[in-house]
């Protein structure tokens, strides 16, 4: 700026007159001058700054930094639609303990590994010395065609029980338990070892002891993993109807694997938002859900000879047999006392139909001369006349209210007449099949039994 001010002043005082061509050298002199002048004033300044820098960092030269780099911000869309970072994955449920997996259930259809995944998690709480009852109609203790993982030289490490009514009468102990342990639980005192309660084919339970077999679950599902008392259920589906289990209940059980479950089942244990999956049969391949919805593979492995023989040599602890303490409401069920020694705990009534069941069976009587006419006159199969009547699981759940779309509403209406042929011996749609030579014969045998 200096320099700029003295050009000005000099030009101010030089004599005002024409510009001729003689004056051209002298003008590119003057510039050439002035441009030597600013850059040497430059250089100068550089490297007084550059010693003042030196000077202040202890003798170091440290280059000026550059500007940062601001970018323009991120449209609200584009943004939302970066996905969020998948949550990890839960420990392993074989691997842990009973108390930090609580209460389990385990849902397959035939052939998945339900018995064997018993197994592998029933062995790992016999290593860690928690007391095990493995309560199951199909003990593979007792047929050498389930024996794949030979439990018998553990036999003296746990108990078992084949039988419907001790298998209920332990789930009442149990239940009977968890009241005398929250009296320790809430004394904060010692309230006695973990206790592990595998219940298999609970659908077949439930049809023997109905209701109470529902309360008891619920008490100990409710209060158990506070006293360290768990359930271990097996089950073919989840279904209210065929296991008892209701929105509530199953939201109790914190750990959860499926297998070849039905839509229904899939949507009841994970929810409406994920897509159905199946697994390999018999490979020990169960899917997990966590609180949110997020299904993770889960392979279990089963434990091997080798594995069996190590713990075999453990010695039992000296703990009171949960059977023996288990007979006293064994023989209360034996002579149906429950009633006057539990009144909360009813006995089962006999299995009568629901209204639902009564609204599906007035829908296909109105509709039975019809499905027999398409069959017998116009020669089409039952589910064809069945489509034509709007008496599919579909189109009854429709008619009904249960739902605008099948699915889950669909598998209700099947569930429902299943049970109706297994529990009341009743079979809406008994009209064969017939063929074109059969039609004459038999279709006076076209009467429904329902």
């Amino acid at each position: 700026m200096a320099l700029l001010h003295l050009l000005i002043v000099f030009a101010q005082t030089v004599p005002q007159r024409d510009f001729s061509l003689s004056d051209i050298p002298v003008a590119i002199i003057s510039v050439l001058l002035m441009a030597v002048v600013i850059g040497v004033s430059t250089f100068i300044w550089d490297q007084q700054d550059q010693e003042r820098r030196r000077a202040r960092d202890g003798g170091q030269l440290t280059l000026p930094r550059p500007a940062p780099i601001v970018s323009a911000p991120e449209p609200v869309m584009q943004r939302n639609l970066i996905p969020d970072p998948a949550p990890e994955p839960p420990p392993h449920p074989q691997r842990i303990t009973a108390a930090e997996r609580r209460h389990t259930l385990v849902v397959g259809s035939e052939g998945d590994g339900k018995t064997q995944t018993q197994i592998a998690f029933l062995v790992g709480d016999i290593r860690r010395g928690e007391q095990v009852v493995w309560a199951s109609t199909n003990l593979a203790l007792f047929h050498s065609r389930d024996q794949q993982t030979d439990l018998r030289p553990l036999a003296h490490l746990f108990e078992y029980t084949s039988e419907r009514r001790e298998i209920m009468a332990v789930l009442l102990w149990a239940a009977a338990e968890v009241d005398r342990r929250m009296l320790s639980y809430r004394a904060d005192t010692p309230h006695g070892d973990p206790v592990i309660i595998y219940v298999d084919e609970l659908g077949g339970l439930y049809r023997d002891f109905g209701e109470t077999l529902v309360r008891t679950m619920r008490m100990i599902a409710e209060q158990g993993r506070k006293v360290d008392v768990f359930l271990f259920l097996v089950a073919h589906n989840t279904l209210k109807e065929s296991t008892g289990l209701d929105l509530a209940l199953k939201a109790l059980f914190k750990t959860r694997l499926l297998g070849n479950v039905d839509q229904a089942t899939w949507t009841a244990m994970v929810g409406p938002g994920i897509k159905l999956r199946g697994v390999p049969d018999g490979q020990g391949f169960w899917h997990q859900p966590d609180k949110r919805g997020t299904v993770f593979p889960v392979t279990i492995h089963r434990p091997s000879a080798q594995d069996i023989a190590r713990i075999a040599i453990t010695r039992p602890r000296n703990r009171p047999s949960i059977l023996d303490a288990a007979q006293p409401y064994r023989e209360e069920l034996a002579t149906e006392k429950l009633v006057a020694a539990k009144p909360g705990l009813p006995v089962p009534p006999v299995w009568e139909p629901s209204e639902l069941h009564l609204q599906v069976q007035e829908l296909v009587q109105t509709a039975m001369p019809e499905i027999i006419r398409i069959m017998t006159v116009e020669g089409l199969s039952l589910p064809k006349a069945q489509e034509l009547t709007q008496t599919s699981n579909r189109a009854l759940a429709r008619r009904l209210g249960l739902g605008s779309n099948g699915g889950v509403a669909a598998v209700r209406i099947g569930t429902a007449i299943k049970e109706w042929e297994i529990e009341g011996s009743v079979r809406l749609f008994d009209v064969p099949d017939l063929s074109a030579n059969d039609r004459d014969v038999q279709v006076e045998h076209l009467t429904p039994a329902a």
